[in-house]
Parts: structure tokens; C-alpha cells; sequence
């Protein structure tokens, strides 16, 4: 028998819930999710991700036991440990993060893409690229450049003078 203010739960600096069963309700925001969420004392921490469409949003951890919750908000982590059988502790956290929404497309412009594939490459992705094949790096390891191509050839060819540059050295 667990006296449920076991030992170490006492001399821990982050709050301690006390579990005896490996399967814990998660409440999210309004959505209550039965057996959701099983502690698992190997990983440390373990992390619950919830997405947060506002300032914060309220998540609780519910055990047979014991409750923990938290007022999540974006960017923050909010770290725990469930005592399973009064011996096993699972470090535990929770972590918002901010939702973004999909993109939405007006009808007009989903008509007149309709059908048609594009690919972009936005020049700053290509230009680290550049700079990295240009390092003794990119030019020696097989594998982090693809350099078996007209393109990489006419590329270092072209930004050969700039292999001194501060960014190619860094």
C-alpha cells in the first residue's frame, strides 16, 4: 500500500501526481480523452504536444489517483512527474505549441491553378546551398551535395571566386 505523499514526491522541485495504473485521462481544452496517454518511466522527459489556437488552454493529466493541470500557452513547457506505483517515476511534460491554420485559397486562385504543378525554390534555400558546396566539406563528403550534375558543375563554376568569402569559411 502507497501512502499517496510518498517520500520522494516530497523533496522534488516540479509538481509530482501519483499514479497506480500505467494509463492516464487526458483532458485537453474541452476534449476529455479516456486511457489516452500511457506513462512510460523510460523516456525522460515524455511529451504530450498540444496545439494552442489562442493565448493559453487548460490540459489536465488525470489518474486513477490524482489530476495535474496546467494553463498551456504557446512556446511553453510545463514538466512534471507521475509516480507510478510509488516507485517508478516518469518525468513528464507537457508542451504548447501554437496552431497555425492551413492555407486557405480563394476560389478564383484554386481555379486558376487547378491542374497545373509548380516547383519553387526560394533563393535563399539555394544559395545556402551554393555557399555549402563551395566549402571543403560539400566538395569532399559523398552524400551532403548531390555533385554528380550539369547544375553543381556550372554552379561551383560560377561562385568559384567567392570561396574565400566570410560565409563559405564560417
Amino acid at each position: 500500500m502507497c501512502i499517496y505523499t510518498c517520500a520522494p514526491a516530497l523533496s522534488q522541485k516540479i509538481p509530482v501526481v501519483q499514479a497506480g495504473s500505467a494509463t492516464v485521462d487526458v483532458r485537453d481544452g474541452e476534449e476529455l480523452s479516456k486511457g489516452f496517454w500511457n506513462i512510460n518511466p523510460s523516456l525522460r522527459p515524455d511529451v504530450y504536444e498540444t496545439y494552442i489556437e489562442g493565448n493559453s488552454k487548460r490540459v489536465t493529466f488525470i489518474t486513477d489517483r490524482d489530476s495535474i493541470g496546467f494553463d498551456v500557452m504557446p512556446g511553453q513547457s510545463y514538466p512534471f512527474v507521475v509516480l507510478l506505483y510509488c516507485k517508478d517515476s516518469a518525468f513528464t511534460e507537457i508542451k504548447g505549441i501554437k496552431f497555425v491554420p492551413r492555407a486557405k485559397f480563394s476560389k478564383s486562385y484554386q481555379q486558376s491553378h487547378r491542374g497545373k504543378t509548380f516547383i519553387e525554390v526560394p533563393e535563399v534555400y539555394e544559395l545556402i546551398n551554393i555557399v555549402f558546396a563551395l566549402t571543403e566539406n560539400g566538395r569532399k563528403i559523398d552524400g551532403l551535395i548531390a555533385r554528380d550534375n550539369d547544375y553543381y558543375r556550372e554552379a561551383v563554376n560560377w561562385f568559384t571566386p567567392y570561396m574565400d568569402e566570410p560565409a563559405v569559411k564560417k
